[in-house]
């Protein structure tokens, strides 16, 4: 009798397992809203490269997300890019970075607003829109990408207009601009 209950126990454990699982399967998401920058000054030298007069200082560097009327460093030290960005140098020589915004919040379209601290006395703003395209592949699949990068005001990449990989020495970087200071 004590054997019979503790597999109707299992039994009945395992059933409820099985159904809580079965349901709507949230598949995949791809997040694709990196993008790639270069930063020079009016003379064309690259602020970026360590051997420029006036470069910027990689750790002085920080990105700020604004939510909620509030800004809020973004900083994850267990991530490769602790700071949601990355400092490179490409097949020319020149430098460059790679930027990772925040992809926001819920499933809609939607604006984020990065400002970007070069140093204690400049910054600037980035504002991305996030498009978030519900695609049902055989594999419940969807994806969250950018469509449309402002600098100050200024579009400097969108889908409609700009070429989605942009070659710059030698290899092709996706939503690819230069910023003059």
């Amino acid at each position: 009798m004590r054997k019979g209950k503790s597999l109707l126990v299992v039994v009945s454990f395992l059933s409820i397992l099985f159904l809580a699982s079965c349901g709507d399967d949230p598949g995949n998401t791809d997040i694709n809203i990196d993008f790639y920058m270069s930063v020079k000054n009016a003379e064309g030298k690259n602020l970026l490269d360590t051997a420029t007069v006036g470069h910027y200082v990689k750790d002085s560097i920080r990105l700020y997300l604004f939510k909620n009327g509030e800004m809020k460093e973004l900083y994850r030290p267990n991530y490769d890019a602790q700071r949601n960005f990355l400092l490179f140098q490409n097949s020319a020589g020149e430098f460059g970075m790679k930027v990772f915004p925040e992809e926001g919040e819920g499933r809609q379209s939607q604006t984020t607003t990065i400002l970007i601290q070069w140093d204690k006395n400049d910054s600037n703003n980035i504002d991305t829109v996030e498009t978030y395209i519900d695609k049902k592949y055989t594999d419940n699949s969807e994806s969250i990408y950018v469509t449309k990068i402002t600098y100050n005001g200024e579009i400097k990449w969108d889908i409609e207009t700009y070429p989605f990989y942009l070659q710059w020495g030698d290899l092709f970087y996706k939503r690819f601009f230069e910023v003059v200071k």
